[in-house]
């Protein structure tokens, strides 16, 4: 029995990539000795005074006592943020710690394991996936900050690169299971976060049933449930606030790049020109009272109140959801009479981008890392001058300097936008499935990157690492394709041999491709591992 025991053991090391245990452990020291400088976690948002909300979380009090209810009620953000917060604050005291300490621990590990994995699938050699995984995931000081803010961040990069993951897994090999494991990681994602839309998944889901004829029945029965839960929660939506988004901010988001810079005369003109209304040149997220609008008394407090316990204004109230319409039509009509100022503000958030997210404001009093911080932004992501903590509100009010930009981030992001479409193309007819694997992270990318870059000039950066790794990913696969197509002109380079053993169907077959061995069922790096799990 005991042989039995130790063999099993050993054909279970055998089959464990070794490469996972390094960035595992890695991920574990980085969190450590983060910990170990002084940075500890920020509870912050969850005091109840409501002076640290800094993502206008429920009211912790609603989370603790009308949790169900104050969720349901929701039209401000995506549920599954909210639910999460409150189902924390209902454990013991005690508890509340270590448990948000594993928990962003773990999403931190989920990101590098996924994001090597990924990049592992999609053909890159194990050697430059761990490299690029540790170099760009595990070493980044942003990964290990954003690791101790209880924060839509940290948690929605996990959902990203997990979906990526899960994705890629489903198109190699399209099953029930695999289309239901990814369909429901990237319904998770929309209901967390607004970086990614419930209408993006669905268009991605359409994509792969289009895409992957022989494997229409297993796509679509697969994603049926999570597919449903995302239409009857965008139906609610609509039903509530006439919009099917996860949110009812968009309007007064989009006042970032619009109306909060523009010049007061231009606003007073295009006011009695009739073209806008006055409400154009008050601030966004005020009292409901600053709008003329009476709040809309309907569903528990969390969302009949116009102000919450803390004595902030309840943004949940549905009221809002009119607030944000008159504010989209005022901007729409604004960047109609004025693009060239909307086009610069795009062009600010666009540098914002491209700011190292260790340099986010909520670290600008985390000072103790700060040569770890300056030694990778230097190095690493190639930025000439760090750039100074600005207060949020005023970031946008002028251009970044060039030389505070990443020219690492930047060309990341070139390659994944345009090189990645290119990649794509080339593989569509040879290699019709790892096309479509890499279009579903790029398309996940780019919406991000042109949702964000379109209405945001601020916290760009923030937005850029909730989908980063999607952006490593593409950035690394191309970078190596690139380098493969230079390499096999001298000699084999051994990344289309690669592509065999992972799986990835060559059409129409090459005789001298007929004697290369089947598709490799370990290939996959975290693929019924027991260790991952």
């Amino acid at each position: 029995m005991a042989s039995r025991v130790s063999g099993g053991w050993r054909a279970l090391a055998r089959r464990i990539d070794p490469f996972v245990l390094v960035i595992g452990v890695s991920v574990v020291l980085a969190r450590l000795v983060l910990s170990w400088s002084g940075v500890h976690l920020d509870l912050r948002g969850f005091q109840a005074d409501g002076s640290e909300h800094y993502w206008q979380l429920l009211d912790p009090s609603w989370l603790r006592h009308d949790l169900l209810r104050s969720v349901w009620s929701l039209t401000m953000q995506p549920p599954l943020y909210n639910l999460g917060a409150g189902l924390w604050l209902h454990l013991p005291g005690s508890w509340q710690v270590p448990v948000v300490a594993v928990f962003l621990t773990g999403c931190f590990l989920t990101i590098a394991l996924a994001t090597y994995a990924t990049m592992v699938l999609l053909g890159v050699h194990r050697v430059v996936a761990l490299l690029a995984t540790m170099v760009l995931v595990v070493a980044d000081p942003g990964q290990a900050l954003f690791a101790t803010v209880p924060f839509y961040a940290e948690p929605t990069a996990a959902l990203v690169t997990i979906t990526a993951w899960l994705a890629v897994r489903c198109v190699r090999r399209p099953t029930t299971s695999s289309a239901a494991a990814f369909t429901s990681a990237a319904a998770a994602t929309a209901l967390f976060n607004t970086s990614v839309q419930p209408l993006v998944v669905l268009l991605v889901v359409g994509l792969l049933i289009v895409a992957l004829p022989d494997a229409r029945r297993a796509v679509v029965v697969g994603s049926l449930v999570p597919c449903l839960v995302l239409v009857g929660w965008s139906a609610l939506q609509l039903g509530r606030v006439g919009t099917p988004a996860t949110s009812t901010w968009l309007g007064m988001n989009l006042t970032h790049v619009t109306l909060n810079h523009a010049p007061p005369r231009q606003l007073d003109r295009l006011i009695a020109e009739g073209r806008i209304s006055a409400q154009a040149k008050k601030p966004p997220f005020g009292p409901l009272s600053a709008y003329g609008v009476r709040p809309i008394p309907v569903g528990p407090p969390s969302s009949a109140d116009a102000r919450r316990p803390d004595g902030q204004d309840n943004y949940n109230n549905r009221a809002y959801a009119t607030v944000s319409s008159r504010y989209l039509a005022d901007e729409l009509a604004y960047v109609r009479a004025a693009p060239g100022h909307y086009l610069t503000m795009v062009s600010r958030g666009l540098r914002i981008w491209t700011i190292p997210e260790d340099q986010y404001f909520l670290f600008y009093t985390v000072t103790t890392v700060k040569p770890w911080e300056t030694a990778y932004d230097h190095l690493v992501l190639l930025q000439g001058v760090r750039n100074p903590f600005i207060a949020l509100a005023g970031i946008a009010g002028e251009a970044t300097p060039i030389d505070q930009l990443s020219f690492t981030l930047i060309t990341a992001t070139v390659l994944s936008l345009v090189g990645a479409p290119v990649v794509i193309l080339g593989r569509w007819r040879r290699r019709r499935r790892l096309a479509v694997a890499m279009l579903v992270p790029w398309l996940v990318f780019t919406q991000a990157f042109v949702l964000t870059s379109l209405t945001e000039s601020g916290e760009n950066n923030r937005f850029r690492f909730e989908t980063g790794t999607t952006m490593v990913i593409l950035s690394v696969v191309v970078a190596t394709s690139l380098l493969s197509a230079v390499i096999s002109r001298r000699r084999p380079s051994g990344l289309e041999d690669r592509l065999d053993a992972l799986g990835w169907p060559e059409a129409p077959a090459a005789p001298d491709r007929a004697h290369r061995r089947p598709p490799d069922e370990d290939a996959d790096p975290m693929a019924d591992r027991t260790v991952v799990s």
